[in-house]
């Protein structure tokens, strides 16, 4: 019977989330330098950029059903083994059909480590560590996606745009070895309990899980467009160069750690989720919407993209962090966080979409995000504050 809480693990397995979202932030830094170099169009770097959501918002509840079947430690040593054998590929590709392929392996590896990673953790901590480990988890996002912005441009001067794929498929494999030594007796004794079971299954899809999920999308859907379209509102608006543009973009998205711990501590304290959430959301989305107000000076859009970066970070913490406790069992750890997570990855894929089209309707005035990000602040707002807490704690 387990004593104690093994944060050493809880960081091993982080380091593999880190691992997984090296794989998005790698992909920014370079797309120039694909498409000049293989003559792409715009859609073929679309696909290259949205395969890892258009896979995670299909098939993380699947994959974490699969995984409670297969063994979850299991399923996390493969994942780092698929992600980096897929980075290799994609960092050695000559056409789009090798890279998308590289990509598409990358991207089933990248859905196993987010089902996967969250049950070895709760395997390593106590019940009551349990939303501190969470959110721990709830940083490999902001902290590897932030980290590969900053230190792609050097690893590119260094060499070209493969150096920095082939390095984090190399890392991959290399934090695969890690992880399977290191959870070798804990992860193979839990991969041996019996597999999940339908009424488990059934058990997880009650309204609390439902809305955070909701609630989880609704939050990616303004999070995502403000990440993926500032820079270059920023230039066109406000000419500030893209290199900057990316610096001061991978300051704000590291940011968000400091939210993930708030959100992760008040959760431990206590705090009700659905009250916290809303705090965390409505006013900074309000804020965030001022990036679209272009009579506003650059300095003061700035500091209001970033209040609502570190802000919103709250967000994902807390919902992973509360997650575990709209469970009865642990083995349905991994089916609660990947159902939660599968909301996120769909409004990954939703909201740059609505986002894009909305503009494109309106000639390209920018200034329409400005409904937008209200929209969603209010829409987000309502669903945030009607989660209902477990039925048990």
């Amino acid at each position: 019977m387990q004593t104690k809480t093994s944060w050493p693990l809880v960081m091993i397995v982080a380091g593999a989330g880190f691992t997984a979202a090296f794989n998005i932030g790698k992909v920014a830094p370079v797309l120039p330098l694909i498409q000049a170099e293989m003559g792409l169009e715009l859609s073929d770097l679309g696909l290259v950029v949205s395969v890892y959501s258009l896979l995670s918002m299909l098939l993380c509840v699947p994959i974490a059903i699969a995984g409670a079947q297969f063994g979850n430690y299991r399923t996390a040593v493969l994942a780092l083994g698929l992600m980096g054998c897929g980075g290799l590929i994609s960092a050695h590709a000559d056409g789009l059909s090798w890279l998308l392929f590289g990509r598409i392996v990358e991207g089933f590896g990248f859905v196993m480590i987010a089902v996967a990673g969250p049950a070895l953790i709760a395997r390593a901590v106590l019940p009551q560590d349990r939303p501190m480990g969470m959110t721990v988890w709830s940083l490999w996002l902001p902290v590897g996606v932030s980290s590969m912005l900053l230190i792609s441009p050097t690893l590119i001067d260094l060499a070209d745009w493969r150096l920095p794929w082939s390095l984090t498929g190399w890392f991959a494999l290399f934090w695969m070895v890690i992880l399977a030594l290191a959870f070798l007796k804990v992860g193979r004794s839990g991969d041996k309990q019996r597999g999940i079971t339908k009424q488990q299954i059934r058990g997880i899809f009650q309204p609390g899980t439902l809305m955070m999920a909701l609630g989880l999308g609704i939050f990616s859907s303004l999070y995502t467009v403000g990440i993926a379209f500032s820079p270059t509102i920023w230039h066109e608006t406000k000419q500030i160069s893209l290199q900057t543009g990316s610096y001061l973009l991978a300051i704000a998205i590291f940011s968000t750690v400091f939210g993930n711990l708030v959100g992760g501590y008040f959760i431990k304290r206590g705090y009700p989720l659905n009250r916290l959430l809303v705090i965390g959301f409505v006013i900074p989305s309000m804020l965030c919407s001022l990036v679209f107000v272009q009579a506003l000076p650059f300095w003061f859009q700035y500091t209001c993209f970033m209040i609502f970066a570190v802000s919103v970070g709250i967000i994902p913490a807390a919902i992973f962090a509360k997650a575990p406790a709209y469970t009865t069992e642990p083995i349905q750890i991994s089916l609660a966080i990947a159902l939660v997570f599968q909301g996120t990855t769909a409004g990954q894929v939703i909201g740059p979409i609505v986002f894009s089209n909305l503009i494109e309707w309106k000639g390209g005035d920018w200034s329409w995000g400005l409904v937008y990000a209200l929209s969603i602040a209010v829409i987000g707002g309502l669903v945030m504050y009607s989660i209902k807490p477990p039925k048990t704690v």
